[in-house]
This record gives structure tokens, C-alpha cells and sequence, in this order.
């Protein structure tokens, strides 16, 4: 989910904000999303994890239909950056620089 976010964010950089209700978090994702034509996230409900098999490790996301190429389009460009799943965890005494250099190849060649 991380990653389709970056995705949306990846051309025209938006700062989305989200809400939590507690309860009925998937129709109030859906409704924040129609209604307001942007993402929505949620975390589920009492009822989705009860009744939906949802983990405590999901999340529900809404997207417009409209934002959809642009996801896509953002998700194709991160991956080309070599930004994609899995996502490598370095830890803090690993040198990032592999991953740098194919994150951010212009500026690493610039050094």
C-alpha cells in the first residue's frame, strides 16, 4: 500500500490526509472517496475483522477510478528507480550506497 501511495504521489507530489472513524471504516473509505474525488485509508472496523477475515495487519484503501493510471504510472516510474517489492531493509550500520546509486543515479554520479 506503501508503495501505490508513492506511486500517486510520484508526478505531482499531494499531501492526502485521512481519517479514522473506529467504526465502519469501509463505508466511510468509500464515502470519503467518492465525496471527495482523493484516496481514502482506513483501518478496519471491528465488523471487517470479525466477519471479513481481515488481519491486524491490513488496511482499506479506496481509490477513484481516475487515479488509477496515475498509480500506475508512478508505481512503472518508481520501479525503473529500482523502488520496488521487496523492499531491501539496510539497517542502520549497512552501507546504503548500493541502493542509492540506483535510486537516485544523477545525483550519485554528480558526487
Amino acid at each position: 500500500m506503501m508503495l501505490l501511495m508513492n506511486g500517486l504521489q510520484f508526478k505531482d507530489y499531494e499531501r492526502f490526509q485521512f481519517f479514522f472513524i473506529g467504526e465502519g471504516s469501509c463505508a466511510d473509505g468509500l464515502a470519503q472517496c467518492y465525496t471527495t474525488g482523493k484516496p481514502a485509508l482506513a483501518i478496519p472496523c471491528m465488523g471487517e475483522r470479525a466477519f471479513g477475515s481481515v488481519s491486524d495487519d491490513e488496511m482499506v484503501m479506496a481509490l477513484p477510478p481516475g487515479m488509477i493510471a496515475k498509480a500506475i504510472a508512478g508505481l512503472q516510474a518508481l520501479k525503473a528507480r529500482g523502488i520496488g517489492y521487496p523492499i531491501f531493509y539496510l539497517g542502520p550500520l549497512c552501507d546504503p550506497s548500493p541502493v542509492l546509486m540506483q535510486i537516485y543515479p544523477e545525483w550519485w554520479n554528480r558526487r
